[in-house]
């Protein structure tokens, strides 16, 4: 499975300036930050990192690229987090979020984003879990749980995610979005959607969210 210095190789190398509205995301991770991290993590003891997952579930993410699927190391980098967390933080906090579903499900109503795990403390079950969505048939598992869609707003994703933290029952300290897609314009041609998608981003970092874009190699790119 990927661990954390592949996923930051991928952030590190991706251009954010090729995403319409990377501009206000924080993607840049320094090689030297251990130092800062190790000072961070005691200044965070004393209350709830939380991390929410959101991963791009449109139909080029279940193409296989050598063995896996990008949609399927998602999948097993949440678990493998959620499994480092249950042992060495178990106060934390991760939910997850899929977005481009045909189903939805979230506290807004909104279309094509569906919380598959709200923001809580890891536990057996949500790995299990999504153990179950990574092994078998994953597309036709996912096609009948969730479907596909064409159609999202990155903005109500973000608003989604906004929601969790605020209605988080539990003291949040440091808040984090990983967002994983293959998709390098998300919507193409539609400046309202994009102008909406940039404030909501730039609200969120205004207010403390760390924004993670990380970038998976899309089809195109491997040509």
């Amino acid at each position: 499975g990927p661990d954390k210095k592949s996923w930051k190789t991928a952030m590190s190398s991706f251009p954010t300036s090729s995403w319409t509205w990377g501009e206000f995301y924080h993607t840049g991770e320094d090689d030297d930050e251990t130092e800062d991290e190790s000072n961070e993590s005691e200044t965070r003891s004393s209350s709830k990192d939380s991390l929410i997952f959101v991963i791009d579930c449109s139909e080029s993410m279940f193409e296989k690229r050598e063995d896996d699927s990008p949609y399927t190391l998602c999948l097993r980098c949440a678990k493998n987090v959620l499994s480092n967390k249950i042992i060495s933080s178990d106060r934390d906090l991760v939910g997850i979020v899929f977005f481009a579903t045909e189903k939805e499900k979230n506290p807004t109503g909104f279309k094509n984003v569906f919380v598959l795990h709200e923001l809580d403390s890891p536990d057996a079950k949500r790995i299990l879990e999504l153990e179950d969505l990574a092994e078998g048939d994953v597309h036709a598992k996912f096609q009948v749980k969730f479907g596909h869609s064409k159609e999202f707003s990155l903005y109500d994703v973000l608003w989604t995610c906004g929601t969790m933290f605020a209605n988080s029952s539990q003291r949040v300290g440091h808040k984090r979005i990983m967002l994983f897609t293959d998709n390098d314009d998300p919507h193409p041609g539609n400046l309202a959607l994009q102008r909406q998608a940039k404030a909501k981003a730039k609200d969120l970092y205004e207010n403390g969210v760390e924004i993670d874009l990380l970038h998976l190699n899309s089809r195109s790119e491997e040509r």
